[in-house]
Protein backbone atom coordinates (compact mmCIF):
# COMPACT_ATOMS: atom_id res chain seq x y z
CA UNK A 1 0.00 0.00 0.00
CA UNK A 2 0.73 3.71 -0.33
CA UNK A 3 2.22 6.22 2.08
CA UNK A 4 1.77 9.70 1.72
CA UNK A 5 1.53 13.17 4.16
CA UNK A 6 0.38 16.03 3.63
CA UNK A 7 3.26 19.31 3.84
CA UNK A 8 3.32 22.82 2.60
CA UNK A 9 -0.43 22.12 1.12
CA UNK A 10 0.49 19.76 -0.69
CA UNK A 11 -0.08 15.42 -0.71
CA UNK A 12 3.09 13.87 -1.55
CA UNK A 13 4.53 9.98 -1.74
CA UNK A 14 6.39 8.99 1.43
CA UNK A 15 6.57 5.20 0.63
CA UNK A 16 5.04 1.67 0.77
CA UNK A 17 4.30 -0.64 3.30
CA UNK A 18 6.72 -3.73 2.81
CA UNK A 19 5.74 -4.95 6.36
CA UNK A 20 2.68 -5.04 8.37
CA UNK A 21 2.04 -5.89 12.35
CA UNK A 22 -1.37 -5.24 14.33
CA UNK A 23 0.12 -2.21 15.07
CA UNK A 24 2.76 -1.10 13.15
CA UNK A 25 4.16 -1.05 10.04
CA UNK A 26 7.68 -1.31 7.96
CA UNK A 27 7.53 1.57 5.12
CA UNK A 28 10.30 1.55 2.70
CA UNK A 29 11.13 5.28 2.12
CA UNK A 30 10.97 6.82 -1.73
CA UNK A 31 14.28 7.51 -1.25
CA UNK A 32 15.49 4.05 -0.58
CA UNK A 33 17.77 2.05 -3.66
CA UNK A 34 15.08 -0.32 -3.56
CA UNK A 35 11.64 1.55 -4.45
CA UNK A 36 10.43 2.06 -7.98
CA UNK A 37 6.90 3.86 -9.15
CA UNK A 38 5.77 4.48 -12.37
CA UNK A 39 5.76 8.21 -13.12
CA UNK A 40 4.88 11.15 -15.38
CA UNK A 41 5.57 14.75 -15.41
CA UNK A 42 2.98 17.13 -14.98
CA UNK A 43 3.07 19.39 -17.39
CA UNK A 44 4.54 17.30 -20.73
CA UNK A 45 2.96 13.74 -19.70
CA UNK A 46 5.98 12.20 -20.80
CA UNK A 47 6.47 9.38 -18.64
CA UNK A 48 9.12 7.20 -16.76
CA UNK A 49 10.41 5.23 -13.88
CA UNK A 50 11.01 7.07 -10.77
CA UNK A 51 13.60 4.94 -8.63
CA UNK A 52 15.28 5.84 -4.97
CA UNK A 53 19.21 6.41 -4.85
CA UNK A 54 19.55 5.83 -1.27
CA UNK A 55 21.79 9.21 -1.22
CA UNK A 56 20.85 13.02 0.73
CA UNK A 57 22.58 14.85 -2.35
CA UNK A 58 20.88 12.88 -4.84
CA UNK A 59 17.72 10.88 -3.42
CA UNK A 60 15.44 10.82 -6.64
CA UNK A 61 16.15 9.64 -10.38
CA UNK A 62 13.26 9.47 -12.98
CA UNK A 63 14.90 7.17 -16.18
CA UNK A 64 13.26 6.15 -19.41
CA UNK A 65 12.40 9.62 -21.08
CA UNK A 66 13.52 9.70 -24.73
CA UNK A 67 15.77 12.16 -25.32
CA UNK A 68 13.57 13.66 -27.91
CA UNK A 69 11.24 14.00 -24.88
CA UNK A 70 13.69 15.70 -23.12
CA UNK A 71 14.25 19.03 -24.90
CA UNK A 72 10.40 19.87 -23.23
CA UNK A 73 11.25 19.67 -20.14
CA UNK A 74 12.47 22.25 -17.48
CA UNK A 75 13.79 22.74 -14.02
CA UNK A 76 10.95 22.90 -11.61
CA UNK A 77 8.57 20.72 -13.48
CA UNK A 78 6.39 18.69 -11.20
CA UNK A 79 6.74 14.44 -11.37
CA UNK A 80 3.49 12.58 -10.23
CA UNK A 81 2.47 9.10 -10.16
CA UNK A 82 1.14 7.59 -13.07
CA UNK A 83 -1.28 5.21 -11.63
CA UNK A 84 -0.62 2.75 -13.80
CA UNK A 85 0.85 0.55 -11.18
CA UNK A 86 -1.54 -1.30 -8.65
CA UNK A 87 -0.19 -0.02 -5.51
CA UNK A 88 -0.23 4.10 -6.60
CA UNK A 89 -2.99 6.31 -7.54
CA UNK A 90 -2.36 8.78 -10.11
CA UNK A 91 -0.85 12.28 -9.45
CA UNK A 92 0.53 11.99 -6.03
CA UNK A 93 3.67 14.53 -5.61
CA UNK A 94 6.88 12.79 -5.92
CA UNK A 95 8.93 15.56 -6.33
CA UNK A 96 10.15 18.61 -8.79
CA UNK A 97 13.23 18.08 -11.37
CA UNK A 98 16.59 19.70 -9.73
CA UNK A 99 18.52 18.55 -12.93
CA UNK A 100 18.81 16.75 -16.32
CA UNK A 101 21.25 14.63 -17.38
CA UNK A 102 21.84 13.86 -21.56
CA UNK A 103 24.41 10.53 -21.07
CA UNK A 104 25.91 9.48 -24.35
CA UNK A 105 25.86 6.04 -23.77
CA UNK A 106 22.08 6.04 -23.34
CA UNK A 107 18.83 6.91 -25.82
CA UNK A 108 16.99 8.04 -22.62
CA UNK A 109 17.55 10.67 -20.07
CA UNK A 110 18.48 11.11 -16.58
CA UNK A 111 16.19 13.06 -14.46
CA UNK A 112 17.15 13.98 -10.91
CA UNK A 113 14.50 15.29 -8.68
CA UNK A 114 14.08 17.36 -5.41
CA UNK A 115 11.34 14.94 -3.44
CA UNK A 116 8.04 16.97 -2.45
CA UNK A 117 8.53 16.22 0.70
CA UNK A 118 11.01 16.95 3.29
CA UNK A 119 11.91 13.28 5.20
CA UNK A 120 13.29 15.12 8.15
CA UNK A 121 10.18 17.02 8.54
CA UNK A 122 7.45 14.02 8.66
CA UNK A 123 4.97 14.06 11.19
CA UNK A 124 2.37 12.09 10.08
CA UNK A 125 1.70 9.22 7.73
CA UNK A 126 -1.20 7.83 6.40
CA UNK A 127 -1.89 4.85 4.06
CA UNK A 128 -4.05 4.82 0.86
CA UNK A 129 -5.86 2.09 -0.34
CA UNK A 130 -6.42 1.89 -3.96
CA UNK A 131 -10.21 1.91 -4.37
CA UNK A 132 -11.42 -1.13 -6.13
CA UNK A 133 -14.63 -1.49 -8.21
CA UNK A 134 -18.04 -1.98 -6.26
CA UNK A 135 -19.65 -5.25 -7.48
CA UNK A 136 -22.31 -4.20 -9.92
CA UNK A 137 -26.02 -5.45 -10.19
CA UNK A 138 -26.85 -8.70 -7.63
CA UNK A 139 -24.20 -9.46 -5.34
CA UNK A 140 -25.89 -12.47 -4.50
CA UNK A 141 -23.29 -16.36 -5.19
CA UNK A 142 -23.84 -17.46 -8.61
CA UNK A 143 -25.78 -20.33 -7.42
CA UNK A 144 -28.12 -18.27 -5.45
CA UNK A 145 -28.72 -16.47 -8.66
CA UNK A 146 -28.95 -19.86 -10.76
CA UNK A 147 -31.82 -21.30 -8.92
CA UNK A 148 -33.60 -17.78 -8.73
CA UNK A 149 -33.65 -17.49 -12.33
CA UNK A 150 -35.09 -20.99 -13.09
CA UNK A 151 -37.75 -20.15 -10.74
Amino acid sequence: MAVAAFQNGMQGLAGKIVEARNATSVVLPIFDQRFFVSARLSRTRAEGLVSGQGSADNPLVMRYIPKLNAAEIQIGDMVVTSGLDSIYPSDLAIGRVKEILMPEYSSSALILLEPSLSFSRLEYLFVIQKETEAPSGDTAPKAVLQERDRK
